[in-house]
């Protein structure tokens, strides 16, 4: 899967908010994560945090049985991960 949205905002402050908070960045202008689909949610997100990842928000199971988490890998990059 590959998300392509586009967002519009006001203009941007000196400090972009993915230097200010990770948790920010997700909902930020600009390329700021990357999604992949997975099969495995629970073993991929620790399988992550054994090699020094973060996770950012936990796993939120939909109605539609979907899962969604955000983590962080170990250089920082933010990852969306939908089982």
């Amino acid at each position: 899967m590959i998300e392509l949205i586009e967002v519009t905002a006001p203009k941007m402050t000196d400090t972009p908010h993915c230097i200010s908070s990770p948790r920010s960045a997700i909902a930020s202008v600009g390329t700021a994560h990357i999604c992949l689909g997975i099969d495995d949610m629970d073993g991929i997100l620790a399988r992550l945090c054994r090699h020094g990842g973060q996770i950012l928000i936990a796993p939120v199971t939909f109605p539609n049985g979907k899962r969604c988490a955000f983590c962080a890998d170990p250089e920082g990059n933010i990852l969306e991960l939908i089982q």
